[in-house]
């Protein structure tokens, strides 16, 4: 299976989540149990000092690198896109690296995160494709050593850590083309414009091209234009994510 990739296409289509019973990886959606993260996820690599069976927490010496490197296999069949939310929380005065790996771990992360203290995001992926019955995710965190002596210490605690999984039921809800004819969606300068032939409810997310979550918004859409406005982000190409109901679709635009 290729590796999975960021939303690259436009993609119209029905979702739900997909429950299955008979698959090699757990099914989705899944949510870490952070009062026994071993056995549930596998140790590939850590060599920071893990604290307890009872915890997602570990802890890092200040002056020598150090990596957390843990995975698990989920069942992604049949799936166009699976989200990952979690908080984590650590000490701001020290930079960790985080990197979420789909399927392959390697050089190329599927997402990257720069962690200085809290955080609490989403990432979006998904492929040309289906995802396989069994999927690793892998979860990395990595910390460079300052080399100075020291005997100080820092710790890194997983807070919550979940995943859910959309695929196309290609028989539920309103079906490809009555939702494209529904929807206008472009951009102009900083912001971006909706709007739909049918009054609608609609969440409204924008993620970067690491699939990193940088807006969303519950909107109220009509035949009037409603606007998402985006002054702080920088230039470039963004996938847009519009939900009502059990609906989405899904945009790439070039914000200026």
């Amino acid at each position: 299976m290729k590796k999975a990739i960021l939303i690259l296409t436009m993609l119209v289509a029905t979702v739900g989540v997909s429950f299955r019973t008979n698959a090699q990886g757990e099914t989705l959606p899944y949510t870490m149990d952070v009062d026994n993260v071993t056995p549930d996820w596998t140790d590939v690599g850590t060599d920071a000092n893990w604290l307890g069976t009872n915890n997602a927490a570990w802890q890092f010496p200040e002056t020598v690198d150090g990596d957390v490197e843990i995975s698990k296999s989920f069942d992604l069949s049949s799936m166009d896109s699976i989200q990952i939310d979690l908080d984590i929380t650590s000490d701001p005065s020290y930079t960790v690296e985080m990197e979420i790996y789909i399927d392959v771990y390697d050089t190329s992360p599927d997402a990257s995160y720069t962690l200085n203290g809290s955080a609490n995001e989403t990432f979006m992926f998904t492929n040309s494709t289906s995802f396989a019955s069994s999927t690793n995710i892998y979860f990395i965190l990595k910390y460079i050593g300052t080399g100075v002596n020291s005997i100080n210490t820092f710790i890194i605690e997983v807070n919550s850590f979940s995943i859910t999984g959309y695929e196309n039921t290609g028989s539920v809800g309103i079906n490809e083309n009555d939702l494209s004819n529904t929807l206008e969606v472009y951009s102009f300068d900083k912001s971006i414009f909706i709007s739909s032939n049918e009054t609608m409810d609609a969440d409204v997310s924008v993620y970067n091209m690491n699939g990193q979550l940088l807006n969303t918004q519950n909107l109220k859409l009509s035949n009037a234009q409603t606007e998402l406005s985006l002054q702080d982000v920088q230039s470039g190409i963004y996938f847009i994510q519009i939900q009502s109901g059990k609906t989405i679709l899904k945009k790439k635009l070039f914000i200026k």
